[in-house]
Parts: structure tokens; sequence; C-alpha cells
């Protein structure tokens, strides 16, 4: 599934695949979408990407975070961090609420 969004780097819209997104994140009330290549802005709202992603594997693991859980690499029950990437890069990690903590158990990492 083809997304359109705002690229930051060149200033231009574009389109992203469902599957190329780690998360989606809200910060002093600015929407980004984390891929691996880069950081985008959503022409739709969190709450639509929520309703729309549901079905392909993507859950708020935190307030202002969706998340596609299938791409989470590694968690650190301690810190409640996902990792996105095996190198631990922070840009490429989003927290997860206690209450959410449930919906990563099969995650054997």
């Amino acid at each position: 599934m083809e997304i359109p969004v705002y690229c930051t780097t060149n200033k231009k819209t574009t389109t992203i695949h469902l599957e190329d997104i780690l998360f989606i994140n809200v910060n002093n009330n600015k929407i980004t979408i984390q891929t691996k290549d880069g950081i985008y802005r959503p022409l739709i709202a969190l709450k639509e990407y929520a309703e729309l992603f549901k079905e392909h594997g993507f859950e708020k693991l935190e307030n202002s975070t969706l998340v596609h859980v299938d791409k989470i690499t590694r968690f650190d029950k301690y810190s409640k961090i996902a990792f996105f990437d095996n190198d631990g890069h922070p840009t490429k990690a989003c927290y997860v609420s206690r209450r959410n903590l449930k919906k990563l158990k099969h995650l054997k990492k």
C-alpha cells in the first residue's frame, strides 16, 4: 500500500510503502513517520492512521506513537524501549507505555 507523505528533506510530497514504516510519532504537536531511510510528515491525522493500519500490524504502544510491531528487532524491557535496528540507534527507537507492554509479549528479544 502506498501512503502519500511530505518529505522533510526535499520539501516535496511523495509516497512511501506501508511496509517501510517503522513507527509514527507525535512530538511537540508534530506528527512524523520514521522509516529506515528517513523522516516524513503525514498528510492525515494519527488517529486515522491507527484505524487504517491496524490490520497491517500497527499498534499504539504509547498515546503518541503508532508502531509497526513486526519491524521491532529488539525490546529492552527495563527501559521500555523498542528498537527497529540492531545497532541501538536512538532515532530508530520508541518508548512503550507500561499499559501496552502486553502487546509485545510475543517478542522473544
